[in-house]
Protein backbone atom coordinates (compact mmCIF):
# COMPACT_ATOMS: atom_id res chain seq x y z
CA UNK A 1 0.00 0.00 0.00
CA UNK A 2 2.75 2.44 1.04
CA UNK A 3 4.73 2.12 -2.27
CA UNK A 4 1.93 3.40 -4.37
CA UNK A 5 2.13 6.61 -2.66
CA UNK A 6 6.10 6.66 -3.04
CA UNK A 7 5.89 8.22 -6.31
CA UNK A 8 3.52 10.74 -5.06
CA UNK A 9 5.77 11.43 -1.77
CA UNK A 10 8.87 11.77 -3.59
CA UNK A 11 7.14 14.63 -6.01
CA UNK A 12 5.78 16.30 -3.19
CA UNK A 13 10.04 16.31 -1.50
CA UNK A 14 11.15 17.28 -4.75
CA UNK A 15 8.49 20.28 -4.60
CA UNK A 16 8.92 21.10 -0.65
CA UNK A 17 13.04 20.38 -0.60
CA UNK A 18 14.27 23.77 -1.92
CA UNK A 19 12.77 25.84 0.91
CA UNK A 20 14.01 22.98 3.65
CA UNK A 21 17.49 22.81 5.66
CA UNK A 22 19.82 20.29 4.56
CA UNK A 23 19.48 18.68 7.69
CA UNK A 24 15.56 18.33 7.22
CA UNK A 25 16.17 17.08 3.15
CA UNK A 26 17.85 14.35 4.79
CA UNK A 27 15.31 13.29 7.50
CA UNK A 28 12.45 13.04 4.75
CA UNK A 29 14.98 11.12 2.40
CA UNK A 30 15.20 8.96 5.15
CA UNK A 31 11.74 8.41 5.80
CA UNK A 32 10.74 7.88 2.19
CA UNK A 33 13.47 5.32 2.00
CA UNK A 34 12.13 3.84 5.35
CA UNK A 35 9.14 3.70 3.82
CA UNK A 36 10.12 1.96 0.33
CA UNK A 37 11.46 -0.99 2.39
CA UNK A 38 14.97 -0.13 1.92
CA UNK A 39 17.71 1.45 4.33
CA UNK A 40 17.94 5.08 3.87
CA UNK A 41 22.22 4.09 4.01
CA UNK A 42 23.00 1.88 1.61
CA UNK A 43 25.55 -0.39 2.77
CA UNK A 44 29.42 0.58 2.37
CA UNK A 45 32.61 -0.32 3.67
CA UNK A 46 35.70 1.86 4.49
CA UNK A 47 38.15 -0.77 5.68
CA UNK A 48 39.85 -0.50 8.47
CA UNK A 49 40.29 2.89 8.80
CA UNK A 50 44.02 2.61 8.22
CA UNK A 51 44.20 -0.29 10.99
CA UNK A 52 46.59 -2.38 8.56
CA UNK A 53 44.32 -2.42 5.79
CA UNK A 54 46.12 -4.30 2.96
CA UNK A 55 45.99 -7.49 5.83
CA UNK A 56 42.63 -6.91 7.68
CA UNK A 57 40.39 -5.83 5.05
CA UNK A 58 38.58 -8.75 4.79
CA UNK A 59 37.83 -9.12 8.26
CA UNK A 60 36.73 -5.20 8.66
CA UNK A 61 34.49 -5.75 5.36
CA UNK A 62 32.44 -7.97 7.49
CA UNK A 63 32.63 -5.98 10.82
CA UNK A 64 31.56 -2.84 8.49
CA UNK A 65 28.14 -4.55 7.54
CA UNK A 66 27.36 -5.85 10.85
CA UNK A 67 27.83 -2.03 12.00
CA UNK A 68 25.71 -0.72 8.98
CA UNK A 69 22.73 -3.07 10.38
CA UNK A 70 23.40 -1.86 14.13
CA UNK A 71 21.44 -3.33 16.46
CA UNK A 72 20.98 -4.46 20.29
CA UNK A 73 24.23 -4.36 22.18
CA UNK A 74 24.45 -8.04 21.98
CA UNK A 75 25.14 -7.84 18.10
CA UNK A 76 27.58 -5.16 18.54
CA UNK A 77 29.42 -7.06 21.34
CA UNK A 78 29.11 -10.23 18.76
CA UNK A 79 30.55 -7.96 15.68
CA UNK A 80 33.74 -6.82 17.92
CA UNK A 81 35.15 -10.23 18.80
CA UNK A 82 33.58 -11.83 15.20
CA UNK A 83 36.50 -8.97 14.32
CA UNK A 84 39.04 -9.74 17.22
CA UNK A 85 38.82 -13.70 16.09
CA UNK A 86 39.75 -12.45 12.21
CA UNK A 87 42.49 -10.49 13.05
CA UNK A 88 43.59 -13.02 14.97
CA UNK A 89 43.27 -16.35 12.26
CA UNK A 90 44.94 -13.56 9.67
CA UNK A 91 47.83 -12.30 11.78
CA UNK A 92 48.71 -14.98 14.00
CA UNK A 93 49.00 -12.59 16.72
CA UNK A 94 47.16 -12.44 20.22
CA UNK A 95 48.47 -9.20 20.86
CA UNK A 96 47.22 -7.21 17.88
CA UNK A 97 43.64 -8.80 17.58
CA UNK A 98 43.05 -7.51 21.14
CA UNK A 99 44.35 -3.74 20.29
CA UNK A 100 41.59 -3.87 17.41
CA UNK A 101 38.67 -5.24 20.14
CA UNK A 102 39.88 -2.50 22.11
CA UNK A 103 39.28 0.28 19.88
CA UNK A 104 36.38 -0.61 19.05
CA UNK A 105 35.38 -1.09 22.62
CA UNK A 106 36.45 2.35 23.29
CA UNK A 107 34.25 3.72 20.72
CA UNK A 108 31.48 2.10 22.20
CA UNK A 109 31.43 5.09 24.90
CA UNK A 110 32.52 7.60 22.09
CA UNK A 111 29.75 6.37 20.05
CA UNK A 112 27.39 8.67 21.73
CA UNK A 113 29.80 11.72 20.74
CA UNK A 114 31.15 10.63 17.74
CA UNK A 115 29.67 8.53 15.14
CA UNK A 116 31.27 5.45 15.02
CA UNK A 117 28.96 3.75 12.61
CA UNK A 118 26.48 1.20 14.60
CA UNK A 119 22.85 1.48 13.17
CA UNK A 120 24.57 3.73 9.94
CA UNK A 121 21.91 1.98 7.73
CA UNK A 122 19.08 4.05 9.89
CA UNK A 123 20.33 7.23 9.88
CA UNK A 124 18.00 9.83 10.59
CA UNK A 125 15.01 7.54 11.56
CA UNK A 126 14.01 8.15 15.19
CA UNK A 127 15.40 4.92 16.87
CA UNK A 128 17.54 3.92 19.95
CA UNK A 129 21.04 3.54 19.54
CA UNK A 130 20.94 -0.19 20.47
CA UNK A 131 17.73 -0.91 19.77
CA UNK A 132 16.90 -4.24 18.79
CA UNK A 133 15.92 -4.11 14.70
CA UNK A 134 12.83 -4.61 13.52
CA UNK A 135 11.32 -7.29 11.33
CA UNK A 136 10.90 -4.75 8.20
CA UNK A 137 14.84 -3.81 9.31
CA UNK A 138 15.65 -7.21 9.50
CA UNK A 139 14.19 -7.92 5.96
CA UNK A 140 15.95 -4.94 4.69
CA UNK A 141 19.42 -5.85 6.24
CA UNK A 142 18.92 -9.31 4.54
CA UNK A 143 17.86 -8.15 1.53
CA UNK A 144 20.72 -6.07 1.47
CA UNK A 145 23.61 -8.78 2.56
CA UNK A 146 21.91 -11.14 -0.29
CA UNK A 147 22.77 -8.17 -2.79
CA UNK A 148 26.24 -7.93 -1.77
CA UNK A 149 26.49 -11.82 -1.49
CA UNK A 150 25.18 -12.52 -5.24
CA UNK A 151 27.87 -9.42 -6.35
CA UNK A 152 30.57 -11.00 -5.06
CA UNK A 153 33.07 -12.92 -7.84
CA UNK A 154 35.50 -15.36 -7.31
CA UNK A 155 38.47 -14.75 -8.89
CA UNK A 156 40.15 -18.14 -9.90
CA UNK A 157 43.54 -16.46 -9.67
CA UNK A 158 43.36 -15.50 -5.70
CA UNK A 159 40.45 -17.73 -4.50
CA UNK A 160 39.00 -14.45 -3.07
CA UNK A 161 35.92 -13.11 -3.60
CA UNK A 162 35.88 -9.67 -5.19
CA UNK A 163 33.98 -7.02 -4.07
CA UNK A 164 31.97 -4.63 -6.79
CA UNK A 165 33.21 -0.88 -6.33
CA UNK A 166 29.57 -0.07 -4.95
CA UNK A 167 30.47 -1.43 -1.56
CA UNK A 168 33.69 0.12 -1.26
CA UNK A 169 34.76 3.76 -0.01
CA UNK A 170 37.62 5.26 1.14
CA UNK A 171 39.96 2.18 0.59
CA UNK A 172 41.46 0.47 -2.71
CA UNK A 173 41.40 -3.07 -1.04
CA UNK A 174 38.43 -5.01 -2.42
CA UNK A 175 39.06 -8.78 -1.85
CA UNK A 176 37.56 -11.28 0.31
CA UNK A 177 38.82 -14.12 2.12
CA UNK A 178 36.43 -17.82 1.67
CA UNK A 179 36.06 -17.68 4.85
CA UNK A 180 34.53 -14.49 5.61
CA UNK A 181 32.81 -14.28 2.37
CA UNK A 182 30.79 -17.42 4.49
CA UNK A 183 30.74 -16.01 7.59
CA UNK A 184 29.03 -12.89 5.83
CA UNK A 185 26.79 -14.92 3.38
CA UNK A 186 25.90 -18.11 5.27
CA UNK A 187 27.31 -21.58 4.59
CA UNK A 188 24.93 -21.95 1.04
CA UNK A 189 27.43 -19.33 -0.18
CA UNK A 190 30.42 -22.24 -0.29
CA UNK A 191 28.34 -24.25 -2.44
CA UNK A 192 28.65 -21.44 -5.15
Amino acid sequence: MAIRFLPLLIVLLAVVAPAQSAYAREEQASVAAAVAGSAPVPFSSNGCSGFREETFFTCCFVHDFDYWAGGNRKERSAADHALRRCVQDIGRDYFRSYIAFFLMRLSLGSGVFVNDGWGRAWTGLERGRFTKLTLDQRRVVDEEKKNVCQALTLDSVTGRYTIPPRYIRETDHHNLRPREARELCGTEFSTR
